[in-house]
């Protein structure tokens, strides 16, 4: 009678596992088309995000991070698009000459170090500024993510859609190249991410904002897996759409210093 029991009771386990098996699931959608007039006032804020934030000059703490190594740095960033930048590393002590000073107008890279006297000069690539940034973007790319402007890819297929997480999405396409734009309730744009396929190539988050009506992010962040690289920026003092002087995106060699060729 037991191996009877047991046998009937294998057979009835048996059976329920494999009902269970052939009920498909009734999960809950993650995401749900927007309306489009929901999607078209998404648009609206890429692109006044896009033209809000022309220049700025602040001071941020900077971190970095590629292949397993560390930095963090304050600096002193002036910033107008569509290619000019500005970064004077401050003296961890608070005073005395900066450890690093760079800047570029778009065409020229120049990169002072005081304290080895030496000035180095090069094209304004993306490999040469990579040298000196560590973070592999190009100079138009970095420029538009620290004034709270997303590059957009080239696509042929845009939709938006009500994540589960109470988030909206603005999903752009081309191929297997996908962009996904964030954004919270109040409309705000939060993160964008970018793929090959489903491998992500980079991620840009903005928070912190300020509370105008038009808020800027006073910190953001970055990650690339693919390079193992990682960046943030966090502003302690910041002014948006200033005129920056262009003698400042341009830097004379001091006498007495060595001038270098940045090596290609």
């Amino acid at each position: 009678m037991k191996i009877i029991a047991k046998f009937f009771l294998l057979l009835i386990v048996a059976l329920a596992l494999t009902l269970t098996g052939c009920v498909p699931a009734t999960l809950a959608p993650s995401r749900a088309p927007l309306s489009a007039g929901q999607e078209d006032r998404l648009w609206e804020r890429v692109r006044d995000n896009g033209q809000q934030y022309q220049s700025l000059r602040g001071l941020a703490k900077v971190q970095v991070s590629r292949q397993g190594k560390n930095a963090g740095v304050n600096q002193v960033l002036v910033v107008e698009k569509p290619d000019r930048f500005r970064a004077e590393t401050l003296n961890p002590f608070g005073f005395g000459s900066p450890l690093l000073l760079m800047a570029t107008d778009g065409r020229e890279l120049a990169v002072m170090v005081p304290g080895e006297g030496q000035m180095f000069r090069g094209e304004a690539t993306s490999l040469n500024l990579q040298r000196f940034t560590q973070v592999p973007l190009y100079l138009e790319d970095l420029v538009q993510f620290i004034l709270y402007q997303v590059p957009l890819i080239p696509h042929d297929d845009r939709r938006a859609y009500r994540i589960a997480d109470g988030r909206m999405q603005l999903e752009l396409r081309d191929g297997d190249r996908r962009q996904e734009i964030y954004f919270n309730d109040g409309e705000q744009l939060l993160e964008t991410s970018y793929y090959e396929g489903e491998e992500l190539t980079l991620r840009v988050r903005y928070d912190n904002f300020t509370p105008e009506e038009k808020p800027f992010p006073h910190s953001a962040s970055l990650e690339m897996p693919g390079r193992q690289a990682r960046a943030s920026l966090v502003f302690s003092e910041l002014e948006t759409n200033v005129s920056p002087d262009a003698a400042l995106f341009l830097l004379d060699t001091p006498p007495g210093y060595e001038e270098i060729p940045i090596p290609e």
